[in-house]
């Protein structure tokens, strides 16, 4: 195995990877605390971990139901707001829920740490002290629904954030604001579009990502028909393949239909299998490895003329809505074991985490299903593994989206889950190894819990914990987020660490390869004359900070951040160009 241990040099941190000959095994992850809160409880969204006052420390953020809360990394409670009501307030709880994940991050670059929550057709952004920023919260505009759907992405190049929405029920449905509240110009979409299509999204059907290298990031939204939105950074539609001219010019032109010739004429007749994306969160990967990520999506498996769910299919895409190899026909799951509603226990979301965990170059994707199954994906489309986690014999038992994370240290990644159920205690936080075998199922209270995880170092030993988010408190004062020590682990490598991929919830995770390295950098800048290749620099949550020329690195060389604002913390960068490469 490999260990990792942190060398300082020049005033910074470097990773050094130092071999031995023998395996450490994962830890049974041991519950430390469940977090002080009230009654609430949640839905689809993760917590998140981020040092929202840049002192050095970090915070555990979550949304609960109607209440925003935040704790210091010891469990202590800092403070808590009713959506849509500062921290100040005397009120415990709000009027709305919240069914997403909150955004968490620098959103105005002025180096402190932002939260922006949605909740009804709302939003608000709060400042790390609680308090709702100038400008929030804002109401999604002109038409009614619920914004289940929130994301962060930089639209415009300029290290602010921009807050991305989609709501439910009829267009236009997908809207991004600015980080001072101002609709950007172009949105809300889609808006006086020949053969553009959308109609509402029902779980986290929001993301963002550079699709065509210009450095520019396109908008994806996946919606409750057989359409998807792709569109620019400024709102207009994204040009579909010449190939798909008889459906229409756009990419949300193109239906999806299993077929080819079906989605390239544009319609097919009843009893043809085509999807829809009422729950589909869009992610983002280089699933063919030509340097682009492509559209990741697994879908509700439909037929035209009918409405029977018949599972989930997985779709990898490029944004002109060619299909990448491998994935011409979408690969479907069985039949849905469970599609009801019961005690506001939904079905699986079908949220698709996307990491390298073979060892290659390529990402795999691991998404649960309908069917009970947690499916791992190689990027060639086969399936590389399935782990049973409901058998339809007894009461439904759902599973969350999977976080995918390094657990002891020896550069392989594990995967990590919950299971949650309309029954009482029979739920379970679930590990994998990489190859899909069972590691640890360890009980979790009550109804366990609907959404992801998120592994991070919440302490600064550079030791993971396990971080979930509980449907429902234990009551008595404690809340529904729990911190779990896993003694094995260690924070070198997190390639999809939460829900939706990162703090910003936009479906991009840390895509690892051999170029990759894990650095840990104090705060300030250095200079360096021998620039002799591009490097990108991530935040460990998958954000790209900035790009740069540095000399290159070795393991042991000193890395030299120049973005700005760049607080203490653990950062990743890659070569993205260089002379030698």
């Amino acid at each position: 195995m490999k260990n990792v241990n942190a060398v300082l040099l020049a005033g910074f941190w470097v990773a050094a990877f130092v071999t031995h000959a023998f395996c450490v095994s994962v830890s049974a992850p041991v519950l430390r605390t469940t977090l002080p809160a009230s009654w609430d409880e949640n839905w689809f969204g993760s917590a998140a971990v981020y040092d929202l006052n840049n002192d050095g420390t970090m915070e555990i953020i979550a949304g609960r139901h109607s209440v925003l809360y935040v704790w210091d990394n010891k469990g202590t409670k800092l403070w808590r707001a009713p959506v849509g009501e500062n921290a100040s307030s005397p009120n415990d709880h709000g009027s709305s829920r919240q069914y997403a994940a909150p955004v968490v991050g620098d959103l105005d670059n002025d180096g402190n740490g932002e939260i922006a929550i949605a909740y009804s057709n709302k939003v608000a952004v709060y400042d790390h002290n609680g308090m709702i920023m100038s400008g929030w919260p804002q109401t999604f505009p002109g038409s009614d629904g619920e914004i289940r759907s929130i994301a962060g992405i930089d639209l415009n190049r300029d290290n602010r954030i921009e807050i991305l929405a989609v709501k439910t029920s009829k267009g236009p449905v997908t809207v991004a604001w600015d980080i001072t509240g101002k609709v950007v110009a172009g949105w809300p979409q889609v808006s006086g579009c020949d053969k553009c299509n959308d109609y509402g999204g029902y779980n986290q059907n929001i993301g963002a990502a550079n699709l065509d290298s210009d450095s520019v990031p396109e908008v994806v939204s996946s919606y409750d028909i057989c359409h998807i939105g792709i569109m620019h950074a400024d709102g207009s539609p994204y040009p579909a393949d010449p190939m798909f001219s008889k459906a229409g010019p756009w990419a949300s032109s193109v239906p999806m239909f299993h077929k080819l010739d079906l989605a390239k004429q544009g319609w097919g007749a009843d009893n043809n299998d085509r999807d829809e994306f009422t729950d589909s969160p869009p992610c983002f990967g280089d699933i063919d490895g030509d340097g682009l990520p492509e559209v990741i999506l697994y879908s509700d498996h439909e037929r035209a003329g009918e409405y029977v769910n018949r599972g989930n299919c997985l779709w990898v895409v490029n944004p002109d809505m060619t299909r990448v190899t491998g994935f011409e026909t979408p690969l479907c799951s069985g039949m849905p074991l469970y599609t009801g509603y019961e005690n506001n226990i939904v079905q699986v979301a079908p949220a698709p985490a996307v990491a390298n965990i073979t060892g290659d170059k390529r990402p795999e994707i691991v998404v649960p299903s309908y069917d009970g199954y947690m499916r791992c994906f190689s990027p060639d489309g086969t399936v590389l593994w399935e782990y049973n986690f409901d058998n339809g014999k007894s009461a439904f038992i759902g599973a969350s989206g999977a976080v995918i994370g390094d657990l002891n240290a020896d550069t392989i990644p594990e995967i990590v889950f919950t299971t949650y159920s309309v029954s009482q205690n029979v739920s379970n936080l679930i590990i994998l190894d990489s190859k899909g075998v069972l590691l640890h199922k360890i009980p979790i209270a009550k109804r366990g819990s609907m959404s992801p995880p998120v592994l991070a170092d919440i302490d600064g030993d550079h030791r993971v914990e396990i971080i979930i988010s509980l449907k429902d408190v234990l009551g008595s004062g404690a809340g529904g987020v729990q911190i779990w020590d896993v003694a094995s682990a260690s924070d070198n490598l997190l390639p999809w660490p939460t829900g939706r991929g990162n703090n910003l919830r936009n479906g991009q995770g840390i895509q690892s390869d051999n170029t990759i390295k894990v650095i840990r950098t104090k705060k300030g800048t250095l200079n360096n004359s021998k620039e002799t290749a591009v490097f990108e620099i991530y935040s460990m949550t998958g954000q790209l900070i900035g790009t740069q020329k540095m000399k290159q690195q070795n393991i042991n060389s000193t890395v030299v951040l120049k973005t700005r604002n760049t607080s203490t913390g653990v950062f990743v960068y890659k070569i993205a160009k260089s002379n030698n490469y």
